[in-house]
């Protein structure tokens, strides 16, 4: 009996030592938020071309002005429509959201964080603080450790996770998605990288739908994705779910086919699950599940950026202004001092 009794109280304690470790690693990865100071930069030239050559020019305002939809927005630099559809999927209702996005400059494209002090809050509340047009989550950066995290130009961490693959926009507008554990660090630094995203999985293999992925969560739930088509040409895609009768959210594979059938190149899974939720002109367009969660970041589409000397990385108590100089940008030449960079038009 004093045998067994003792027995019992190993493995007890075996599970409450397992327990809080497990906690603890928990709260250290996805709960606390990790301290981030951007280490260098990759500022964008004072002279940048239009990004679609000319090209898609009825997508845009000739004048300059601005006009509204409830579904769209068009001026003299940026397009963006909103498209919702119902597919059925394996006999089961889907219900996904397209934002088909055209821009003329790549600072259109960029990524805002939490300014509040537990990082966390909701899609729609900060797109409207950042004038967005549209935007969606984005990879829960700040509750991170590890992975390549480069923002709006800014280099934040450079620890690469071996196990996620990564995605990349380049300052020329293209788009590349690299397998883990493939990332070359000199040749990505080489092509100036404006943002980078460590969560993933990539969804497409030379622009053709894939079987396997790096991921765990590869059943159904809902989903957010970025899917690139050429220079200037994007779409960020939200898919409810795990609302029967309504949507069931779609598997990677299903979404690696989704996207495919959208017609994108490259694409890359971001945030999702209860996250997964898409604001337009400030307002929450989605329907997602349990009413939605808090994130960290989201990716957005605003008017361009002007140039200026005033706009700081994220800090570590929110987005900071002022002017920024002596930033240098290692595994790259040139380095940079004195540069000027830009300052968010909002």
């Amino acid at each position: 009996m004093k045998n067994k009794t003792k027995i019992l109280l190993v493995v007890t304690a075996d599970i409450l030592v397992f327990a809080i470790i497990l906690l603890s690693f928990a709260w250290f990865h996805h709960v606390k938020p990790q301290k981030f100071d951007a280490n260098h930069a990759f500022p964008l030239p004072e002279k940048r071309e239009n990004l679609l050559h000319g090209k898609y020019e009825d997508k845009f305002t000739a004048d300059g002005s601005v006009q509204k939809t409830e579904n769209s927005y068009r001026s003299g630099n940026v397009s963006v429509e909103i498209l919702s559809r119902d597919i059925t999927v394996g006999g089961y209702p889907v219900h996904y959201y397209m934002a088909d996005i055209y821009i003329k400059d790549i600072s259109s494209l960029r990524s805002a964080v939490s300014e509040e002090s537990d990082r966390r809050e909701r899609v729609e509340s900060l797109a409207a603080k950042h004038n967005a047009i549209v935007a969606t989550s984005g990879d829960f950066f700040v509750f991170k450790q590890s992975g390549l995290e480069i923002r709006n130009g800014y280099v934040y961490r450079e620890t690469i996770n071996k196990t996620q693959d990564v995605c990349v926009i380049y300052q020329d507008g293209t788009m590349e998605t690299i397998l883990a554990g493939s990332v070359n660090l000199t040749a990505v630094y080489r092509k100036k990288p404006y943002h980078t995203f460590s969560f993933g999985p990539k969804l497409l293999d030379g622009g053709q739908p894939m079987e396997e992925f790096n991921t765990s969560v590869a059943n159904w739930n809902p989903r957010c994705a970025i899917g690139y088509y050429e220079p200037g040409h994007y779409c960020l895609v939200v898919v409810d779910g795990r609302q029967e009768g309504y949507s069931m959210g779609l598997s990677m594979k299903e979404l690696s086919k989704l996207m495919f059938d959208l017609g994108c190149k490259e694409a890359y899974n971001l945030d999702g699950g209860e996250t997964a939720m898409m604001a337009f002109d400030g307002k929450l367009t989605s329907k997602p599940s349990n009413g939605g969660r808090e994130n960290c970041d989201i990716v957005y589409i605003g008017e361009p950026l002007e140039l200026s000397c005033t706009q700081e990385p994220f800090g570590r108590l929110g987005i900071i202004h002022g002017c920024r100089t002596g930033v240098s940008a290692r595994h790259f030449e040139p380095l940079y001092a004195n540069i000027c960079l830009l300052k968010h038009g909002d």
